[in-house]
């Protein structure tokens, strides 16, 4: 069995730290074999043939003196050391890992040493694959000279395809295939594991070569016969040979058809028989790994846990992140801190459990790594070994070569003593320049009048320098906007996200910080870029994660297994979107930490499919465009940003503020003259805040938004950039009454009600639309004030213009046959507010009904009364009296007797769905108010039940209409007597009407349940969408004359 390789630190004062790396003539550490290793491994069974091809001569070397040996080999070693030194050549990445084995090792020291923090290597050790093998035999053989031997007999095969795993565990890591030999088993005919002879007598050989097995199994997908096992002992006597070693008793010319023999008699189990456990048999741990004994406490044999921490900690460079806790390990080939693999995870640290198997080997188990978990944290806490998420760069920008000084240009390799755990994925090259990038931003960004966008794109992009050296906290964030196609996603996902590498990026989107989860927030910890791809065109409602996020705020975080804390958000932000989102903040905070840019220019239809990868591969030029960007500001302009331009900052605050369209839109404020003394305004100007508000929340809600409430709204006109007096008064009859300084701009509304018909119902069109609509004249209008004439070279336009629609004919309106000595009910100051678009609406909607009978006729117009639906809605009528829904209802309550003594009667109805006529559904309670939550679910549960119940009733109704009609027709075929059959089908006809009521039974249960679920849904009160009213006139109150010509 091979030995799983460790690193130790030799004890001997004749030993010296080894430094300076020498390497060969051919840049490789060591040297080429010298006769006496070469000697030594024709005797292992590895042919001298396959020691001078390319591969083998390039991972299999010699040393002559510890300065030979890689610089990552940073242990004590005897001055006079020497030995062979085997390359470890990942099959999926191509990197190497070394692995030493020193001729002549002290007592204390481990027969095989590798690179500080390798792990336990995979190594391709048959030729290189050239292109993705297919229909080829994988062997994965166990031991560092077992599978070179293996190699050698069968390197004359080129279907044949060898890896090396270090020890009988080294195929997998925490339980996971190594992604090497995950490479090279797709599209594998078969494929056969070589262990050593114990996998037939020691149980924890024989359980690692079946894990291997399984988890090779689990990415065959369903291929599970291709994987097999050679028996390796039945070629031997010894308990513990490997491959080599009986390789190495035959000639070489007799190893392939041997290697032959054991593939085709390999079986799917790695042994006939498992072995199995003497309880009373203390485990030696050198059976494992010559050096595992020193884990072991000599005597009690038990884990010795500062032991093994203190090797780890030795040997590898650890921190914790002082926030979250999490164990960092460093990595030579990057030059940054990587977070533990399981972070986040219910399963153990990552790092420590690959260091424990490395140590281990055989003797691993998973309930050695709490504890020593603890000891390393106890011993990096000791240390001082503890960084904070502020990045260790002293204003040093972490780039793929080194550490960059921005002002100076000076790099610095990376080094552990930095604790670094993101950086930019770009070289700095002073010289490199972007000529197609420069081109593409400056035409992209254009606008129509003429401002060329592009330096402040850069400017703001520089917040990505600023975080990623640690110098400061974003404070800005790059909003593009544009139409599909136009660039904004060239900028974004190739240019951007290409500075950025994935595992340093996340992509929250606007939506997704309005929710503000501690869980979704630890996304942004130590991240450097956070770029949301498409920016919905949506309501937010809470903007306060937002502004924590760009205003240097602490932000909660929590790790799914692990803590809470509080962290401060380090990445650069970008959104994208086709269109901008209504947020929920009138104050301009969130408007003025977005620099908007728009992309004006679509490119629908003329895509350049490979303008992304271009750009991209200039993106060492880019760089050095960010940084001449970040000189710029911080230099010369005092880390001022660059404002955005006017028009793009104008449709971004209109956009994201509903409060200033709709006060841009609408509203004119009231001008100093219109003053008199300090709060007295001219009637003019003179607005009651209930006029103003229902006007207010009427518009955002056809325009699709939700309104503020009311004090908010009251508040918002009232500050910075509005300042409207919202406590103002004007002259009245009684006195003064309070308004608010501000009118509301007229609109000219046609006397006329559209009709259109909806499900049989005939129903108006709604004011938005009227609105729509007058917003269309009102632009025609100006276009015709604005053309010149039909000559082109005069500014008009040459297409003749659409003729003014018609509109409809106006229905009249009930006229009102009292003479000016009888007084009008409509007079009557309570009713005000019902102007003539409400008197309109109720004679087209109403119903002459005449209620004022009495006996059988009374009941006849009940019965009438009952079977008329709902023939307007509430919105409707909010509409015509300028009032908001709400407000709407409950002025209508109040003047109920008012409108009854003008011949008007409303009755309440609720519809089926929202503002749909002609579906009702019971008038049960109150509209507003609804049950508690708890009791909301529970009714849905029962609901839930009783659909359940009458389900299975119908059930077992339709089996009894079976039976019944089985047993009728074979009474037929039989001719029984007719008293007989006349029973049979009256237990048919029975049986159908148990399955009817079972059936309705059923419709009545899933429309409760359909009911109750739509109420527990739709939050804490009844959508006023759904309150609709009959209209009934009666022709004894009511103006006779009543008219429905259109």
């Amino acid at each position: 069995m091979s030995i799983t390789p460790k690193s130790v630190e030799a004890t001997s004062t004749d030993t010296d730290y080894v430094s300076g790396f020498t390497p060969s003539s051919d840049g490789l550490p060591g040297e080429v074999l010298t006769s006496e290793h070469r000697a030594y491994l024709t005797k292992q069974g590895i042919t001298s043939d396959y020691l001078d091809l390319p591969h083998a001569a390039e991972t299999i070397r010699s040393v002559s003196s510890p300065s030979q040996l890689p610089e990552s080999m940073s242990w004590k070693l005897d001055k006079n050391a020497t030995g062979i030194l085997y390359g470890f050549k990942d099959p999926r990445s191509g990197k190497v890992t070394w692995q030493f084995r020193n001729d002549n090792p002290r007592p204390d020291d481990a027969k095989y040493l590798y690179e500080h923090g390798s792990g336990s290597p995979v190594g391709l050790v048959s030729a290189p694959l050239v292109t993705a093998p297919v229909g080829h035999t994988v062997i994965i053989a166990e031991g560092t000279k077992q599978s070179r031997a293996v190699a050698s007999a069968v390197a004359h095969d080129p279907t044949i395809v060898v890896v090396s795993i270090s020890g009988c565990r080294g195929g997998l890591r925490n339980g996971n295939l190594q992604p090497g030999i995950h490479h090279v088993i797709k599209g594998a005919h078969r494929v056969v594991c070589i262990f050593d002879a114990d996998a037939s007598n020691n149980t924890d050989v024989y359980t690692a070569a079946e894990d291997l097995g399984n988890a090779v199994k689990a990415r065959m997908h369903g291929r599970r016969r291709v994987v097999s096992y050679a028996q390796v002992a039945a070629l031997t006597d010894g308990a513990t040979s490997g491959i080599d070693d009986v390789l190495a008793q035959i000639p070489a010319l007799e190893r392939p058809a041997l290697i032959d023999q054991l593939l085709d008699e390999a079986i799917p189990a790695p042994s006939d028989i498992r072995p199995s456990r003497d309880p009373r048999r203390k485990r030696n741990p050198n059976e494992d790994a010559e050096d595992a004994h020193r884990f072991y406490h000599p005597f009690a044999g038990g884990l010795r846990t500062k032991t093994c921490a203190d090797d780890i900690c030795d040997n590898m460079h650890l921190g914790i992140d002082e926030e979250s806790r999490v164990i960092y390990r460093y990595e030579d080939s990057t030059g940054l801190y990587v977070r533990d693999g399981n972070a986040g995870t219910a399963r153990g640290t990552e790092i420590i459990q690959s260091a424990l198997v490395d140590r281990l080997g055989e003797d691993y188990r998973s309930s050695y790594v709490s504890s020593v978990e603890e000891a390393v944290r106890a011993r990096l806490n000791a240390e001082g070994r503890v960084f904070t998420d502020e990045p260790d760069t002293d204003g040093l920008l972490p780039v793929r070569n080194g550490l960059l000084d921005m002002e100076t240009g000076r790099l610095i390799p990376h080094t552990p003593d930095r604790f670094v755990v993101a950086k930019l994925d770009v070289d700095y090259d002073p010289d490199a320049t972007c000529p197609e990038f420069d081109t593409w931003l400056s035409e992209a960004t254009r606008l129509p009048s003429g401002i060329d966008q592009a330096a402040i794109v850069l400017d703001t992009l520089t917040t990505l320098l600023d975080t990623a050296s640690g110098r400061c906290l974003p404070d800005k964030a790059l909003f593009l906007k544009g139409p599909s196609r136009g660039g904004k996603g060239t900028l974004g996902n190739a240019v951007v996200s290409s500075l950025v590498a994935q595992p340093h990026r996340t992509a929250m989107s606007l939506a997704d910080m309005a929710k503000d989860r501690p869980f979704d927030n630890a996304k942004l910890y130590r991240k450097l870029l956070n770029i949301s791809g498409e920016t919905a065109d949506e309501y937010i409602k809470d903007v306060s994660l937002m502004k924590r996020v760009f205003g240097g705020d602490p932000i909660p975080g929590e790790l799914k297994f692990g803590k809470s804390w509080d962290f401060y958000n380090r990445a650069a932000m970008i959104f994208m979107g086709n269109d901008i989102p209504h947020v929920d903040d009138t104050s301009g905070a969130f408007a003025a930490r977005l620099t908007p840019v728009v992309f004006p220019h679509s490119n629908v239809g003329k895509e350049d499919r490979g303008l992304g990868k271009r750009l991209s591969a200039e993106r060492s030029g880019i760089l050095n465009r960010l940084l001449d960007a970040w000189r710029e500001r911080h230099l010369n302009r005092n880390s001022a940003y660059l404002p955005p331009a006017p028009e793009a900052m104008e449709e971004f605050i209109t956009a994201t503020n509903p409060v200033a369209s709709y006060i841009n839109e609408y509203i004119d404020i009231a001008p100093k003259e219109a003053f008199s003394g300090t709060k007295t305004v001219d009637t003019a100007y003179a607005t009651t805040r209930m006029d103003l508000y229902s006007h207010y929340a009427n518009t955002t809600r056809a325009n699709g938004g939700i309104p503020r409430k009311r004090e908010k709204f009251e508040r918002d006109i009232a500050r910075t950039p509005f300042n409207i007096r919202t406590d103002a008064v004007t002259p009245s009859s009684d006195g003064c009454r309070k308004v608010v300084a501000c009118r509301i701009r007229p609109v000219e509304v046609s006397n006329s009600i559209s009709m259109s018909t909806q499900h049989g119902v005939t129903v108006a069109i709604p004011a938005s639309t009227l609105v729509a609509e007058m917003k269309a004249k009102n632009t025609r209008a100006t276009t015709d004030e604005n053309t010149d004439g039909d000559d082109p070279f005069a500014g008009g336009s040459t297409v003749e213009p659409a003729p003014e629609p018609t509109p409809p004919t106006p229905p009249a309106v009930a006229s009102d046959p009292r003479t000016d000595d009888v007084p009008s009910p409509r007079d009557n100051p309570a009713l005000a507010r019902c102007g003539d678009v409400f008197w309109k609406l109720v004679t087209e909607r109403g119903k002459p009904v005449e209620l004022n009978r009495t006996g059988f006729e009374k009941l006849a117009v009940q019965r009438t009364v009952n079977s008329t639906p709902a023939s307007v809605t509430i919105t409707e009528l909010s509409e015509a009296l300028n009032l908001t829904p709400e407000y709407a209802r409950g002025y209508l309550r109040a003047v109920h007797q008012k409108l009854a003594d003008a011949g008007v009667t409303l009755l309440e109805r609720r519809l089926a769905k929202p503002n749909t006529l002609g579906a009702e559904e019971p008038l049960t309670g109150e509209f507003v108010k609804k049950p508690e939550k708890a009791e909301l679910k529970l009714a849905a549960t029962e609901a839930k039940k009783k659909v359940t119940a009458a389900a299975a009733e119908g059930r077992t109704a339709a089996k009894a209409v079976r039976a019944a009609e089985r047993a009728l027709a074979q009474a037929e075929k039989r001719k029984v007597s007719p008293e007989e059959l006349e029973t049979h089908q009256m237990t048919l006809q029975s049986a159908n009407t148990a399955l009817s009521e079972a059936e309705d039974k059923l419709t009545a249960a899933n429309q409760t349940a359909e009911r109750t679920r739509d109420l527990a849904a739709n939050g804490d009160y009844l959508q006023f969408e759904r309150m609709a009213y009959v209209v009934l006139l009666n022709p004894n109150d009511f103006p006779p004359t009543i008219t429905k010509d259109n």
